[in-house]
């Protein structure tokens, strides 16, 4: 433990700010006592407050210091908290190749990237390997010293101004010399923690370490890890966009012995920020948690060890099966239903194994689940698909651009869905923001997106089941009629750009517009 701080102070002391009582002041000035009058010692709880013949001196602990940081950070957010247990994992035989990726660059030498951010579409499993990686690597024994988990609609997790904070505390606790630093600075000012975040990381990250003329020696080590986890679910969007400018300056600017690996969805304001130039330069990228065969592969392993450990458990609930339980070609089905979704595979997992019913029963409703409706099947992958639904301010706009999304016998661009929505240009992009994780060829700025699509077959599933998507449930029936009436409407009061004229003229529209088109053709 470190040795108390002392503040002595003259007789007359000078008064904090908003405290009422003269006798507990911060002044500096010293005064040698002298014999005329016997001392005299008063304790204050907290701390010691000594008056030695008019003289105050005033002892602070480093305990202060750092219960004073305790209060602003969440606990709830790191990797370990009780909130969040049971955290999602990795299996041992999955995702071996990201990990192994992701654990050269925190344990490798320094480099010019001192940023990584893993980017990956919504229920593609990046919080476990997040969470992996920081059980695997974390102090004592590892190199990553901090790691903060954003939760959305979770409290204080939610919130961006506890990020640094809670990095912070954790920087005490684990980084040699640190500690001291950051206490000596909170208790000269205990209002740090609760400054603003650009004021936070001056204080609090970059204050608490080294002065310039003793970097060299930390240059000599090994810079320290930290793991930000989730930052699309922070609860605002500038928030994050400053979140990454802010740790970009750490390293580029302040040259501080941190690493950041970063994870979240590739929302079009977070790519905004890792596309400027500056950014750039000092991070790598990874986005290979995608529907790819090493994806699919993963998850087929998970199946099966889940599956497996379920019936090790319950096999007098499941009878006599002649080999493997569920067959092979159950588990591809369901491998094939995930589109690299692990929470797909997770949820799928979470039901069969339900308490209270045998897990074949639960195995045949999640293989007819497309054919008969079980509200409670995939629970867990519906909120994830109404939380990144809800984002969106005007749910009406939404689903009239979603429907036609969900019954288009082939993808089409942003350009096509204006013409049969007569929509302004532009207003598809707008409309969609906040997608990305659910469609892909989402245009963004000047760049000019592809053919927009569903990127999976459970996100079509929820949309076109009533009973899962409510609000936003997609009447295919309706919706191919809607699609008809409206290609009859666009031919009828204007001229279609060409990329919408030839979608009407080739595709199934083509059999209910033919002689339409041959008319404007003519």
């Amino acid at each position: 433990m470190s040795n108390p701080r002392a503040v002595r102070t003259r007789e007359s002391p000078q008064v904090l700010p908003g405290n009422n009582n003269p006798m507990v002041n911060v002044g500096t000035t010293k005064r040698t006592p002298t014999v005329s009058s016997p001392p005299s010692i008063v304790n204050i709880s907290g701390g010691t407050f000594n008056h030695i013949e008019g003289d105050y001196n005033v002892f602070q602990s480093p305990k202060q210091g750092l219960d004073t940081l305790l209060q602003h950070t969440a606990p709830e957010a790191m990797h370990n908290s009780e909130e969040r247990y049971p955290p999602p994992m990795c299996h041992p035989d999955t995702r071996k190749d990201i990990l192994a990726e992701l654990t050269a660059w925190i344990k490798g030498p320094p480099e010019e990237s001192s940023i990584l951010w893993l980017h990956a579409p919504a229920g593609h499993g990046k919080s476990a390997v997040m969470q992996t990686l920081t059980e695997l690597l974390s102090s004592p024994t590892g190199t990553v010293v901090a790691n903060y988990f954003f939760g959305r609609g979770k409290g204080k997790r939610e919130q961006a101004r506890y990020l640094f904070p809670t990095i912070a505390y954790q920087l005490a606790l684990h980084v040699p010399g640190i500690r001291d630093r950051l206490v000596d600075i909170i208790l000269a000012n205990p209002l740090l923690p609760a400054n603003a975040m650009k004021y936070q990381v001056e204080s609090l990250i970059v204050g608490a370490f080294p002065l310039p003329d003793s970097k060299r020696t930390l240059k000599r080590i090994s810079p320290f890890t930290i793991i930000i986890d989730g930052l699309d679910e922070c609860s605002n969007p500038s928030s994050q966009q400053l979140i990454i400018e802010l740790l970009g300056q750490i390293v580029a600017t302040h040259r501080l012995p941190l690493r950041f690996l970063i994870a979240s969805r590739p929302e079009p304001h977070i790519l905004e920020v890792f596309n400027k130039p500056s950014m750039q330069k000092i991070t790598r990228r990874i986005g290979t948690l995608s529907n790819d065969f090493k994806s699919r592969a993963d998850i087929k392993t998970f199946l099966r060890h889940g599956f497996s450990e379920i019936y090790s458990r319950k096999s007098h609930l499941i009878g006599k099966v002649g080999g493997q339980w569920p067959s092979e070609a159950t588990i591809q089905y369901l491998c094939n239903k995930s589109c690299g979704q692990f929470i797909y595979a997770t949820t799928v997992l979470k039901f069969v194994d339900d308490r209270f019913r045998r897990p074949g029963a639960q195995l045949n409703i999640v293989l007819s689940s497309g054919k008969i409706h079980h509200k409670n099947v995939f629970s867990d992958l519906d909120s994830l698909y109404f939380q990144v639904l809800s984002t969106y301010p005007e749910p009406d706009s939404l689903i009239r651009v979603l429907r036609f999304i969900a019954v288009v016998p082939k993808p089409v661009s942003a350009a096509v869905y204006e013409d049969l929505l007569d929509l302004p240009t532009g207003e598809v992009e707008l409309i969609l923001q906040g997608l990305h994780s659910l469609l892909n060829g989402i245009p963004h700025g000047q760049v000019q997106g592809d053919v927009i699509s569903i990127r999976h077959a459970s996100f079509q599933d929820f949309l076109t089941d009533k009973d899962r998507s409510g609000q936003y449930y997609v009447d295919t029936r309706k919706a191919k009629s809607d699609l008809v009436t409206a290609g009859l409407s666009l031919m009828s009061r204007s001229s279609p750009n060409p990329e919408t004229l030839s979608y009407l003229s080739s595709s199934w529209l083509s059999q209910g517009l033919q002689h339409v088109f041959k008319e404007h053709k003519s």
